[in-house]
């Protein structure tokens, strides 16, 4: 039997991922302790950054291996970021290692 068009659902598509952007340098206020701010948003990232349990070492290990891997470390120090900078992904906020250093 012929039954007809089927009826029509409205999907959705899914946003495009919001692709690796850093913003900064910026400098903090005094109040939180100065310095200079690198802010970096992008899907990837910040769905590593919510899955990261931030108190466990191993686990900031491993965040720092993939923000070598996804080229953060590299393009943060690519616009200057050093040591002791603050790197805001996410809401969260991550002091500044070098890319070497995280691969030791």
């Amino acid at each position: 039997g012929d039954e007809g068009p089927a009826p029509k659902r409205l999907v959705r598509p899914a946003p495009p991922p919001r692709p690796l952007r850093i913003v900064g340098p910026l400098e903090r206020p005094e109040e939180e302790g100065g310095g200079l701010l690198y802010e970096v948003s992008g899907d990837e990232v910040e769905t590593l950054i919510a899955r990261t349990h931030l108190g466990n070492p191993e686990a900031l290990l491993y965040l720092h291996s993939q923000l070598v891997e996804l080229g953060v470390l590299d393009a943060l120090e690519a616009r200057g970021a050093r040591e002791g900078d603050t790197v805001r992904i996410g809401g969260v906020e991550l002091d500044y290692v070098d890319a070497a250093h995280a691969r030791e």
